[in-house]
């Protein structure tokens, strides 16, 4: 006979998928901190430490290390390994950057040099790549460029190639012609027409089929494109957050061609003079204080139902001051798991949220009428800056018109608990046993402990409720049986079965065998 006490643990996960529609927009779904720029500082060091001598890997390490605000060490011998005539459109666009980027004379490149290669070039069967190297050489030696040849030379590759690499190029070369709004507009639908290509991951996720470094590129130039352009195209901010929201759970990467372009896209995004990413972040502890690489969720209390958010910005670990933003709550929509249907809860106007400057803090009461059950929601949020300067157009990313994935959570309770004995040997059923949810129980034994013979089981099957005593169906549910003398627990998981299929009632249940 073994005596024992049991005890329940439970724990309710309620798995939050968001459910976009159309008209709304995505969330960033995290930024760049200090503990992203500490990991790709230490790529980009590990390459540049080895003393490299290609201008492939010293170009993309630095453009990584200049992002981070990084000073190279040992620049100038570094550079001394590309001191040497250039020969080809690459090899200048590599060396004229690296000086550009450091200013160490030992990268200098001749001036006379590229202005001959660009006379040898610039043709209108050139590639597209060797016209973004020889472009950007020139742009950063402030040799004169002929922006009417360039847009010819373009027009007739666009007509020939719209490949996700080649549209990034172009729109590359373009954000450096210095042309004016009206010349760039016959080029805007190139946006929409790169971002288009992009494959879906996930409802929030966009990428492209050829890697990392193909999907930064693309961001990185569309960016420098729209705020050269100085306009945001109808359906590109939406796509825009996607793509970026890709290169943010890739933020890991090693490679250092993806690593530099990762990282240089997002400082493009960060300070360009149109765009102004939002992150909304929950104020309690994120999973990227806790270390971990998955966004944070944002969720509430069902008997406290107060929404706590804070902005952030995308570059840096620093928060917006809520007194810079109206925003405003519009509807709450249950979303059912199986079709995805959202159903609006109560009213479609939730007012303001309200502002704490000294906690950089929004705060909302949903205020939950009785009928609202724990589960998945989603809440219709816009934003817009308190004030703006006259020239001001920036216009706001991840923040206008989205809809935040939201769960409601409740304290699961302990109902209809039966612990029931059998004999298996004998496949005997022996008596089963009602348990009070928060009472010991004490059989008729003289030790008031419930005995097992040889051979015989135990059954306990239980169900979960809120405190309105609405059925709850549990992510995953554990009993933790503990001995009553040494205090050793063992926790098991439980398997469930369905009560009833139509209303979706789920019990729960665990076997233990005395042998």
């Amino acid at each position: 006979m073994r005596p024992f006490v049991i005890g329940f643990l439970f724990s309710l996960i309620l798995i939050i998928r968001s459910s976009q529609i159309d008209q709304s927009n995505t969330v960033f779904i995290g930024s760049i901190t200090a503990r992203d720029k500490d990991h790709f500082r230490a790529v980009f060091a590990k390459h540049l430490s080895e003393l490299p001598s290609e201008a492939f890997i010293i170009y993309h390490a630095i453009l990584g290390s200049h992002c981070l605000d990084v000073k190279v060490p040992n620049i100038d011998s570094i550079c001394s390994t590309l001191n040497k005539p250039v020969t080809n459109a690459e090899e200048s666009f590599y060396a004229s950057s690296i000086y550009k980027l450091t200013g160490s004379s030992k990268c200098k490149v001749s001036t006379a040099e590229v202005e001959t290669l660009s006379k040898q070039l610039l043709v209108e069967d050139i590639p597209i790549e060797s016209l973004f190297y020889l472009i950007s050489s020139m742009k950063n030696l402030d040799i004169k460029i002929d922006a009417n040849r360039v847009s010819t030379i373009l027009g007739k590759i666009k007509a020939k190639d719209t490949s996700p690499m080649t549209l990034s190029f172009m729109l590359h070369i373009l954000s450096q012609l210095g042309l004016t709004k009206s010349a760039l507009s016959g080029y805007s639908s190139s946006v929409g027409d790169v971002l288009d290509q992009a494959g879906e991951i996930s409802d929030n996720q966009l990428f492209y089929i050829k890697g990392l470094y193909t999907s930064a590129f693309v961001a990185k130039s569309v960016v420098e494109f729209l705020t050269a352009y100085g306009e945001v195209p109808k359906g590109v901010e939406n796509k825009l957050v996607k793509l970026f929201n890709y290169l943010y759970t890739r933020r890991q990467t090693t490679n250092i061609r993806a690593s530099a372009y990762l990282v240089a896209a997002f400082k493009s995004l960060a300070y360009s003079s149109l765009l102004m990413p939002v992150v909304i972040e929950s104020s309690v502890k994120t999973n990227e204080d806790l270390g971990l690489s998955i966004p944070p969720t944002f969720s509430v209390d069902r008997a406290n139902p107060t929404l706590n958010l804070r902005l952030k910005d995308i570059w840096t670990d620093a928060y917006f001051k809520p007194s810079e933003f109206n925003l405003k709550a519009d509807g709450l929509y249950a979303v059912k798991k199986v079709d995805e249907i959202r159903t609006l809860i109560g009213s479609s106007n939730r007012g303001n949220f309200k502002q704490d400057d000294k906690t950089n803090t929004f705060q909302l009461s949903l205020d939950l009428d009785a009928n609202t059950t724990s589960g998945k929601y989603e809440l219709e949020v816009t934003a817009a800056l308190s004030s703006k300067k006259p020239n001001d157009n920036r216009k706001l990313l991840g923040i206008t018109n989205v809809q935040i994935p939201l769960r409601v959570t409740t304290e699961a309770k302990v109902a209809q608990t039966t612990l029931t004995i059998m004999d298996t040997a004998h496949e005997r059923h022996i008596s089963d046993i009602s348990l009070t949810p928060g009472k010991t129980y004490k059989a008729s034994t003289p030790s008031g402990v419930i005995t097992l013979e040889l051979g015989q089981q135990i059954s306990i099957d239980l169900s979960l409720v809120d405190s309105n005593q609405v059925p709850l169906m549990a992510h995953q549910v554990f009993v933790q049986l503990t001995h009553q003398k040494t205090q050793q627990a063992i926790t098991f998981t439980c398997n469930e079965k369905t009560k009833d299929t139509k209303l979706g009632k789920k019990s729960y249940y665990l076997f233990l065998v005395s042998l």
